[in-house]
């Protein structure tokens, strides 16, 4: 199960909300603190020993699942108004010697990894406020794994005119592609973790641009 988890950080009376993943809560925490930010607990759901004090837990985030994803948007939305902060970093990976069918595999991390984060993002870029921030973490794995596609593919990838919906049949088709034992002879990385990573990459750039095109006065920045 990928979780994601909000908290909120106070600053001068002004509050930054955000949502982040459970693997990066604590750097997060030491980083803002670099910058005199201070951290205000409200309560701790989840006890961890190694994480700093002052870090919210309130909701927890099943990416797998749209009603998960939509009632955590319901909650940010009444509770605060919106979003300021957005990091993706939920995800799975398979082990290297995992025995599990490589098209199985293919599957499951794709619809964690790239749809449960493309789900997030439709779900919770609405509510990102005037020069809020957004950063999928996609991983130096999309860089390395796009020199192994096939040229076609990665002149799709690199098309800045590369819509959504064509980035969704291209991930589709990988994991068909694994089904039918031929996902190399069609130009793949023999590592579904790697491609999902290039899809969330892509999919960063797609929204990108369409918040500079539908939101450019709200100075929003997305990264991945």
């Amino acid at each position: 199960m990928a979780l994601l988890r909000p908290g909120r950080i106070h600053l001068r009376e002004k509050y930054l909300d955000f949502v982040y993943s459970a693997n990066i809560e604590i750097e997060l925490a030491k980083y803002l603190s670099s910058f005199n930010f201070t951290v205000k607990k409200k309560k701790d759901l989840l006890p961890h020993p190694q994480r700093p004090k002052g870090i919210c837990i309130e909701r927890q985030l099943d990416i797998d699942h749209l009603q998960s994803i939509r009632a955590l948007r319901d909650f940010l939305l009444k509770e605060y108004g919106g979003l300021d902060v957005l990091i993706s970093n939920a995800g799975i990976a398979f082990k290297n010697d995992d025995p599990t069918p490589f098209y199985i595999q293919a599957e499951v991390t794709m619809k964690t990894n790239f749809f449960g984060t493309q789900d997030v993002s439709i779900e919770l870029l609405p509510l990102i406020k005037p020069k809020g921030r957004v950063v999928n973490v996609s991983r130096m794995e999309s860089l390395r794994a796009l020199k192994n596609c096939s040229p076609e593919l990665q002149q799709k990838f690199q098309n800045e005119t590369t819509t959504q919906e064509e980035l969704v049949g291209l991930m589709d088709k990988f994991v068909e592609d694994t089904k039918k034992g031929m996902h190399e002879k069609e130009g793949w990385p023999n590592s579904a973790y790697e491609v999902t990573k290039i899809g969330v990459t892509v999919l960063s750039r797609i929204h990108a641009r369409k918040l500079s095109q539908q939101r450019r006065g709200d100075k929003i920045l997305l990264n991945a």
